[in-house]
């Protein structure tokens, strides 16, 4: 069967050359060794019809896969720096990444001539967001996504490059099609984010038992306009970023939904997929039907966050909606307009009006290609929309149980708001920070087998889902 190639990809064929490294020992699954520093972290990004997210550099026109160096940020963890450069490069939303083996760099040129190892990991796409400049290069990488095989070619980097995708990247491919609830992290572990950011503030409660010294987060599912297909699934369709790059002639094409290249059940579709502002609207509803359900005479009953009363939670939840909604017009502001918003006797009144702005905010034409200045975040630092609304999203659906929990209802979230929201939870490490005072979870609690998304969002983030005021 012939294959029948876009003129961009064409022409990118046309220039491939021969990479220097295309000969270097690749290590499939094995442990970089001790004394053997790891300098970049690159990744296969699938999404969800099986293709890769590849990268154009602007310069010269040469193909690469999302990744780069370490950076001191990323505190050693090549998970965390693939989700993060995949977030810079590529303004990717990736879930956890798996390990796959590393390529020995003999000639250091990664390390100022000093032996080195790079590091290949694979993750599951879940978005992109806006097409955007690295923040650290300045350069505008081209996004396409592509078969595996294709990709190999693009890459240049040989014959051999083959092992580096095959079987191993089946393996992972699997664990995201079937995989089981997470359990217990090591204090030690350091789970890979998804375009990750430490941050302190938005969605910290306070106290002792809301956990650690600050939250390391990443991005829901982003599923945005950018990712969908507008032909059929084997035909010419795409975006004028992310297009379909290679057609079998028969037109017969890889489905939309996610089978893991054939193994497990579809968890994704590229042609309806929700953009992460929805996700928040729903997450605020559901926490305002609660609000809603407050009575003003009991704000001083307790919560899950640690010292915090009722009064305390609803007063900081409706700050952090007016803060988020001036940080989505772009630009720095005053700081006070994050302070806690006192709820006194209308705290369901207080709380629409604030969800009402942030809402109206994030709806704004444009408002995903601004970034957002988060002052309580890294000390006070400009992140993208994408990244910023994830924050608020994790914080209102966690937030919207913590007020059913305090005043004795039950929270009921749609289960593809969950799933959204699920990924956030299992990035955040635990750790001795965890029990620090003012932290932003308690340490994780044990997932049992068969746990429902929710309760498995809870434990990882330190709540007791059985809590209630009564203790």
């Amino acid at each position: 069967m012939g294959i029948e190639y876009s003129p961009e990809i064409s022409e990118l064929l046309g220039r491939v050359r021969r990479r220097p490294n295309a000969g270097w020992p690749w290590h499939a699954g094995v442990r970089v060794p001790d004394g053997l520093p790891v300098k970049q972290s690159w990744g296969w990004l699938f999404a969800p019809d099986g293709r890769v997210l590849t990268l154009v550099n602007p310069r010269d026109g040469v193909v690469s896969l999302p990744g780069g160096s370490l950076e001191t940020e990323d505190a050693g963890d090549p998970g965390t720096a693939l989700a993060r450069e995949a977030g810079e490069e590529a303004q990717a939303v990736i879930g956890p990444p798996v390990y796959l083996g590393y390529l020995y760099d003999r000639v250091g040129s990664a390390n100022g001539g000093h032996e080195c190892a790079r590091v290949r990991m694979a993750a599951a796409l879940h978005g992109v967001g806006p097409s955007a400049p690295d923040p650290a290069s300045g350069r505008h990488y081209r996004r396409l996504l592509v078969a595996p095989g294709l990709a190999v070619e693009l890459l240049g980097w040989g014959a051999p490059a083959s092992s580096r995708r095959a079987p191993r990247c089946r393996r992972p491919l699997r664990c995201w099609a079937s995989r089981p609830p997470p359990t217990r992290r090591s204090r030690n572990s350091r789970p890979p984010a998804a375009a990750c950011a430490e941050r302190r503030g938005p969605g910290s409660c306070g106290g002792r038992s809301a956990g650690g010294r600050g939250l390391r987060t990443g991005l829901p599912p982003v599923h945005d306009a950018a990712v969908q297909r507008s032909g059929p699934a084997g035909g010419r369709g795409g975006t004028a970023d992310l297009p379909v790059d290679a057609v079998p002639a028969d037109g017969q094409g890889m489905s939309t939904g996610f089978r893991a290249n054939g193994v497990g059940q579809p968890v994704g579709s590229i042609r309806n997929m929700t953009t992460i502002q929805e996700f928040d609207v729903r997450a605020l509803e559901i926490a305002e039907g609660l609000v809603g359900q407050v009575d003003p005479g009991r704000l001083d009953l307790p919560t899950p966050c640690g010292e915090w009363t009722l009064g305390q939670l609803l007063g900081h939840m409706a700050g952090q909606n007016h803060g988020f909604a001036v940080a989505a017009g772009g630009g720095r502001h005053e700081r006070s307009v994050w302070a806690d918003r006192p709820v006194g006797g209308d705290p369901a009144g207080v709380f629409a009006a604030s969800a009402a702005a942030v809402t109206a905010a994030f709806g704004e034409a444009g408002v995903l290609e601004r970034e957002f200045w988060l002052p309580e975040v890294r000390g006070g630092q400009m992140f993208p929309a994408l990244r910023a609304i994830g924050f608020h999203l994790v914080d209102y659906v966690v937030h919207g149980w913590d007020v059913a929990a305090s005043i004795g209802v039950r929270a009921e979230f749609d289960e593809d708001l969950l799933a959204a929201v699920l990924p956030i939870a299992e990035a955040v490490p635990d750790g001795p920070n965890r029990e620090a005072d003012g932290a932003a979870f308690r340490p994780a609690l044990d997932v049992p087998a068969g746990a429902g998304t929710l309760e498995r969002i809870l434990l990882l983030l330190g709540r007791d889902p059985e809590w209630s005021p009564a203790g």
